[in-house]
C-alpha cells in the first residue's frame, strides 16, 4: 500500500490585536495557555510604548519608584527601565528554567494570502475532523487496524520459479520482487505478473500457477488464462491453477482452533486453567503435530513435495476421523470443525498432484487402489477412473508436443 501523510485539518484562529483606548490601559489577551499581561503603559520619560513580544513573559511593576520587570516564570526581578533595552530579558527569557511554553494544539499556520503575501495565523487541533481524515486514510489505502504491525506501508509480490535446470537438479528461483500499487485488484495482479513472464521470456513455458487461496488470486488466474496461449499449457490449462496446500492447511488448523479467549477478552473465563485444562491442551497439541509434519514437507524448495501430496492428505484425514472417537468432547467438536473445512477444500485432489504421485516408483496406480476408498466410499471407482483419464490426456499431449518438436 502507498505511503500516506496523515492530514490533519484545522480551524483558522487569527492572532487577536489589543485594543489601546489610552496610554494606560493594561489589556488581557485571553489565550488558552493562560491570561499574557501586556502593560501598554508609556515609559517613566513618557516617549515610547513597550511594544517588544518579549513583554509577554513579564510583568512590568513600580517598586520603590523603580521600574521592574519580574519573570512570569520563576519571579526574578530585573530592570525595567525604559532606557535599559530589552536584552537581558530576552536572554533571561530563552534561559528561564521554569519557562512556560503555550499549548502545543496551538500552533502557527502560514497562509499565502491573494496577494501572494505570506500571512502568519494560529489553529487549533481539532481531534474530531483529525479523527474523521485518519479513518478515511485507513480505509483509502487498505491499512490494517493495527498500525503498528504495518511497518512497510506498502504491498508487495514474490514471484518465484520451480524447474529442473540442464542438470536434472531442481531449482527455485525469486525472479521478481515488486511493488503493487493500491488497490490490489485481481486486474493489477494480472497485469504485473505478465510483465514479468513477458520479461523473462516464460509466458510458453508455463505448467501451473501456485497462489494463496482467496477469491482476488482466483480471479487473476481466470485473467491469466484468458492473456495466455492455450497451447503452450498443460491440457489447454485445465491445470493451471494450483492452491497452495501449506496455506490451505494453515486455514483448516486455525478454524479448527477458534475458541473463546480468557478473561480479559472474555467473560467465560472466571479462573486460571486447571490440571484438566493442560491435559487437554497438551492432547490437542499432539494431535496438531500431523498438520505440522505436513507443513514442513510441503514447504521444501530442494526436493519434489508433489509426489507426497495424495498419501499426505490421506494421513491427515484418516487423522481427523480418528480424533472423532476421542474421549474428550473438545477434541470431538474441533475434529468436526476441521473435517468439514477439509472437505470443502480437498473433496476433489488437484489431477496433477494425483498424478505426480502415481509416476512416484514407490506408490504408481496402486496408491489410488489403496486411499480412494477410504476418501470416496462407493463412488471411489469414478474418482480413479477420473485420475486415469487425466493420465492418459497428459501422456497423449507429451507426445504429440514431442513429434511436433523433433519434426
Amino acid at each position: 500500500m502507498s505511503t500516506s501523510k496523515s492530514i490533519t485539518q484545522c480551524q483558522d484562529q487569527p492572532t487577536p490585536i489589543p485594543n489601546h483606548s489610552s496610554h494606560n490601559e493594561v489589556t488581557n489577551i485571553d489565550d488558552e495557555s493562560g491570561d499574557i499581561e501586556i502593560d501598554s503603559s508609556v515609559n517613566e520619560d513618557g516617549k515610547r510604548k513597550l511594544t517588544s513580544k518579549v513583554w509577554e513573559s513579564f510583568n512590568r511593576e513600580k517598586i520603590n519608584g523603580v521600574w521592574t520587570a519580574i519573570c512570569k516564570g520563576c519571579n526574578k526581578k530585573l530592570s525595567g527601565k525604559g532606557t535599559a533595552g530589552t536584552s537581558h530579558l530576552k536572554k533571561h527569557r530563552d534561559n528561564c528554567p521554569r519557562r512556560q511554553f503555550f499549548d502545543v494544539g496551538r500552533m502557527l499556520k502560514a497562509t499565502k494570502t491573494k496577494e501572494g503575501d505570506v500571512e502568519i495565523r494560529t489553529f487549533k487541533f481539532d481531534q474530531d475532523t483529525t479523527h474523521r481524515e485518519l479513518t478515511n486514510m485507513v480505509i483509502l489505502h487498505e491499512y490494517p487496524l493495527s498500525m503498528t504491525s504495518h511497518n512497510q506501508r506498502k504491498g508487495f509480490m514474490a514471484i518465484t520459479t520451480h524447474f529442473v535446470d540442464n542438470s536434472w537438479t531442481l531449482q527455485s528461483r525469486i525472479i521478481r520482487f515488486i511493488y503493487v500499487p493500491c488497490p490490489h485488484t485481481s486486474e493489477m495482479l494480472a497485469d504485473v505478473m505478465m510483465e514479468c513472464l513477458h520479461d523473462w521470456n516464460i509466458e510458453h513455458k508455463l505448467s501451473t500457477l501456485t497462489v494463496d487461496n482467496c477469491s482476488t488470486n482466483n480471479a487473476m488466474i481466470r485473467i491469466l488464462l484468458e492473456m495466455l496461449s492455450d497451447v503452450s499449457l498443460l491440457l489447454n490449462g485445465d491445470m493451471f491453477h494450483m492452491h497452495c496446500s501449506a496455506h490451505i492447511l494453515n486455514l483448516i488448523m486455525r478454524d479448527g482452533l477458534v475458541f473463546p479467549r480468557l478473561k480479559h477478552k472474555d467473560s467465560h473465563y472466571k479462573n486460571v486453567p486447571n490440571e484438566d485444562d493442560w491435559v487437554l491442551a497438551k492432547e490437542i497439541s499432539d494431535k496438531l503435530d500431523v498438520f505440522y509434519q505436513a507443513t514442513e514437507e510441503f514447504s521444501g524448495t530442494k526436493y519434489p513435495t508433489a509426489n507426497n501430496y495424495l498419501p499426505t492428505m490421506c494421513d491427515i484425514r484418516d487423522a481427523i476421523n480418528d480424533w472423532s472417537t476421542s474421549t474428550f468432547e473438545q477434541i470431538k467438536l474441533m475434529a468436526s470443525s476441521i473435517a468439514h473445512k477439509f472437505d470443502s477444500y480437498w473433496s476433489n485432489f488437484h489431477g496433477i498432484m494425483v498424478v505426480a504421485t502415481i509416476l512416484d516408483p514407490r506408490y504408481k496406480m496402486k496408491v489410488m487402489e489403496c486411499y480412494f476408498p477410504l476418501l470416496y466410499g462407493d463412488g471411489s471407482s469414478y474418482e480413479i477412473n477420473k485420475i486415469q483419464e487425466v493420465l492418459l490426456r497428459l501422456v497423449g499431449e507429451y507426445e504429440q508436443k514431442s513429434n511436433a518438436s523433433q519434426a
